[in-house]
């Protein structure tokens, strides 16, 4: 294992650049704060897991130097979002409707549904020209498809599918 003190040798921890040889660590222990260059590649990469070691610099001391960098972390975002009721259901948590997808291009329809639903999105729907929905049905298990008319010669939504859902 390489632990590196404050950054990786020959790491920039300004910018995250590396000129010439540096070391690639797998733990990077920095002092007082993380420097940008930790989480800005290569630097990323080459510094490991980062963990900040306080030396006893007062948050007033930052403030004078007008240090404004933020680290948003995995705690200050699990502080943000709501909980979910132990008694709640998909149709408590808002409703998503995409409207994506033509050949060849399946694949960001399907992620886009995805990510609406992992980001806590109670109803999600994928809005897809009728010929491409078989493929997302097997992409996608959590969210639902909705098969909309489509323009034959290019299997591209037809500007009649927002009649089927009205005003979406």
């Amino acid at each position: 294992m390489i632990v590196a003190v404050d950054a990786p040798s020959g790491l920039d921890v300004s910018t995250g650049e590396a000129e010439g040889a540096a070391v690639a660590a797998d733990v990077t222990t920095t002092l007082a704060l993380p420097k940008p260059g930790h989480f800005i590649s290569p630097g990323r990469e080459l510094s490991g897991t980062v963990a900040v070691i306080p030396i006893g610099i007062s948050v007033e001391v930052i403030e004078k130097f007008g240090i404004k960098t933020n680290l948003i972390t995995e705690e200050i975002v699990s502080a943000l979002l709501p909980t979910p009721k132990p008694d709640g259901h998909k149709g408590n948590y808002g409703k998503v409707y995409i409207l994506a997808g033509s050949p060849g291009l399946t694949g960001a329809a399907a992620l886009a549904g995805m990510a609406a639903a992992r980001s806590g999105s109670g109803l999600v729907t994928v809005g897809v020209p009728q010929s491409l929905n078989p493929i997302l049905e097997v992409k996608l298990t959590e969210v639902m498809t909705a098969p909309l008319p489509e323009n034959r010669k290019k299997s591209t939504l037809a500007v009649r599918s927002l009649a089927k859902y009205g005003r979406i």
